[in-house]
């Protein structure tokens, strides 16, 4: 994407990260003719995860648990998605294509779609803080210690939040669109409802890649590391040089 208010950063693998999840997602038309894809499922579901097939496919959504909850995949009727826990995560090539890839075959094998009409990846990091007892945290200091300057200044945009988003205290949303691509960047400041010297500040960045002619899956590969791609230069962007020292050698 060209018309975002940052550039391409140089990437690295940092030793130490906030990454929560990273959820890669494809949809598709709803599918119809759901009998004849109960045979495929039983044949998909023992191929790659070695399990007898789960009843209900496309009918309600059915989630599949790997690895003690690290690695979840969500099948549905218009929709199926991997979920992977910050945990599990290496870096994207090796850990997020080869799940990409089951959904792939998911998609193809299964619901018999040979173009799905999205695709998106998202990636949630978290900054856990803790304060002493009774000293309460300004949402403005925490922001300009973990933020960038030029995030902080980022002039809130006239997105407005939608049903899932409500429910979050100071969030800040901003979006680009370009072509069939759009970025997502959201943050929001929460403290925790059990601890009141606990907070947390998230920083979501997510990339919906729509095109009219549907996703083209012979070249998955080169869209997904392309659209991370725009997710790690924006994550660098939007955090604060203290941030990136951390990461790099573990304190600041």
């Amino acid at each position: 994407m060209n018309n975002l208010p940052f550039g391409a950063a140089s990437y690295r693998q940092f030793e130490t990260t906030f990454l929560a999840s990273v959820i890669v997602g494809m949809k598709y038309l709803p599918v119809s003719d759901i009998d004849s894809c109960k045979k495929k499922w039983g044949e998909f579901t023992q191929s790659l995860f070695s399990i007898a097939p789960l009843e209900g496919i496309f009918e309600k959504p059915i989630v599949i648990n790997r690895n003690d909850h690290k690695l979840s995949f969500i099948f549905e009727k218009n929709r199926a998605q991997v979920h992977i826990g910050g945990d599990g995560y290496q870096n994207f090539a090796d850990t997020v294509i080869p799940q990409a890839y089951k959904l792939k075959r998911f998609v193809t094998e299964v619901a018999n779609v040979e173009a799905p009409i999205g695709l998106g990846i998202r990636k949630i990091d978290v900054f856990q803080i803790e304060t002493k007892e009774g000293n309460n945290l300004e949402e403005a200091a925490v922001r300009n210690h973990f933020f960038s300057r030029e995030y902080c200044s980022l002039k809130d945009g006239e997105v407005k939040p939608d049903e899932e988003e409500k429910n979050f205290t100071g969030l800040k949303k901003h979006q680009w669109t370009e072509n069939s691509n759009q970025l997502t960047l959201r943050s929001a400041f929460i403290k925790d409802p059990g601890a009141s010297n606990r907070y947390r500040l998230v920083l979501d960045t997510d990339e919906q890649y729509s095109p009219h002619e549907g996703v083209k899956l012979d070249k998955l590969d080169e869209v997904l590391m392309d659209m991370n791609k725009d997710l790690f230069d924006a994550f660098m962007w939007c955090v604060s040089d203290s941030v990136i020292k951390f990461m790099t050698n573990g304190k600041e």
